[in-house]
């Protein structure tokens, strides 16, 4: 377990600085890696438990051989992992590699957020340019809940939210953006007094985070 954290971190800080540290992401998630930590201290956890019922007294002692059985399983498995750990390690740092990760996630980025049609909700671009005349010198403005990067927006819903209460809702932010608590996060017009419910639906469409998305 120690020779498994001792490679990842130093290939965390190998790609850290030769591709960036926006890249840290994809290798904490890699599922490779994750496997591979959570085997060893699956072992090491089970042999300290399996070790508190081995008992010994003057008349007898008792030793659990089913437990030592699987405890030796585990100890062969860790060698197979720890080959294919290491295989994995030096594969997955290699600049072929990360790009075809990262083109992966870019794919998925793009199909989140620009889809063919949100919910059911046909996207037209020119009706979304074309605003109240007026706007935004009449538009209220709502401030964001908290400081954090935008992870998401779920558009879909906001959509429906500003169609429930005909309102316009213009979102001044997109994701990827850092906004700070109680900078303006939409405008709202007309210029109308809005409900704690209605501004509780409108942050439910946005998902904050302290680290900033690929998107």
């Amino acid at each position: 377990a120690a020779l498994t954290f001792s490679i990842t971190i130093a290939g965390l800080s190998t790609a850290s600085a030769q591709f960036g540290p926006r890249l840290l992401s994809n290798f904490i998630r890699d599922r490779g890696y994750q496997f591979v930590l959570g085997t060893f201290l699956a072992a090491f956890v089970y042999c300290l438990l399996v070790l508190r019922t081995i008992q010994s007294t003057e008349s007898k002692q008792f030793v659990p051989y089913f437990s030592l059985a699987v405890g030796i399983f585990f100890a062969i498995a860790g060698v197979g992992v720890l080959v294919y750990f290491i295989h994995h390690a030096a594969f997955s740092i290699r600049a072929e590699s990360i790009v075809a990760s990262t083109g992966k996630e870019l794919r998925k980025a793009i199909d989140h957020l620009f889809p063919a049609e949100v919910d059911g909700i046909a996207e037209d671009r020119a009706a979304a340019r074309s605003l109240p005349e007026g706007f935004p010198t009449g538009a209220r403005e709502i401030p964001a809940p908290q400081s954090g990067y935008i992870q998401a927006v779920d558009q879909g819903r906001l959509a429906r939210l500003a169609d429930d209460h005909d309102v316009v809702l213009k979102l001044d932010h997109r994701p990827g953006r850092f906004i700070t608590a109680e900078e303006t996060l939409l405008q709202s017009w007309p210029d109308t007094a809005l409900d704690q419910s209605f501004l509780e639906d409108a942050y439910d469409c946005f998902e904050l985070g302290a680290q900033r998305p690929l998107t």
